[in-house]
């Protein structure tokens, strides 16, 4: 298959009130983004460069935010997995050492 690497971007605005969610209103004081556009976007997540502010000192990073709702999108993706995987044993049960439901148990961990 091919890799979801060319994702659509969310706005910065998005960007923003996750910022604000995680490290409070006074985000800007702990990391620095001069570029409103992510260097990388894909299916979960888009990455910007930036900078982590400590004291005088600065150090470049990489700040990967995920994109809004990913994880209820993830959620229902597995719930919809569970559901097949249970279908599927419960129709073929020789295949039952594929362990399909506790596979996708460890996979959402």
């Amino acid at each position: 298959g091919k890799l979801h690497q060319d994702g659509t971007p969310h706005d910065w605005f998005e960007t923003e009130k996750i910022f604000k969610s995680v490290f409070g209103d006074d985000w800007f004081n702990l990391i620095e983004i001069n570029e409103k556009l992510p260097i990388g976007c894909g299916c979960v997540a888009q990455v910007y460069k930036g900078k982590y502010l400590k004291g005088e000192d600065s150090v470049q990073v990489a700040i990967k935010v995920l994109h809004p709702s990913i994880r209820e999108r993830m959620e229902m993706d597995i719930d919809i997995m569970k559901f097949f995987a249970s279908m599927i044993e419960k129709l073929l049960p020789k295949i039952g050492w594929l362990s399909l439901h506790e596979s996708i148990l460890e996979f959402e961990k």
